[in-house]
């Protein structure tokens, strides 16, 4: 070999060895099926208590936090622009019944608001 060096190169090879153990496969399983069903226990529970279901898309929160009083106080800070006034950032809302109805008062609104203008949201109060 011109102007290079010689070596001894020896090449060896580690084969995978797989030791399958059936207990550990069930304990790790077992377990997450276990969650999985208590997790979903824990859901069709809520939306038997709630009695409807909610999702979390831009309309599903627009229509529960539409509100006359809300729109009056936060004028001026549409975008939430920072620092909210402190008659914005210290007012306390609360979610249920707006006690304002729609135009032949049958039918009450959900909805946030000022404490003073919302009752308790109870489960099978007719609401749009």
């Amino acid at each position: 070999m011109p102007g290079g060096v010689s070596t001894s190169v020896n090449i060896g090879s580690t084969p995978n060895i797989y030791n399958y153990n059936p207990t550990n496969l069930f304990w790790a399983y077992g377990l997450a099926v276990l969650v999985t069903m208590l997790s979903v226990a824990v859901g069709m529970r809520a939306i038997v208590v709630n009695g409807v279901s909610h999702e979390t898309s831009f309309s599903s929160i627009l229509c529960s936090t539409r509100n006359g009083t809300l729109d009056n106080l936060t004028a001026g800070f549409s975008l939430a622009a920072e620092p909210l006034g402190s008659d914005v950032s210290n007012t306390k809302l609360r979610f249920g019944l707006l006690r304002r109805s729609n135009e032949d008062g049958s039918i009450r609104r959900a909805g946030f608001g000022i404490d003073g203008e919302v009752d308790d949201l109870r489960k099978g109060t007719s609401c749009y």
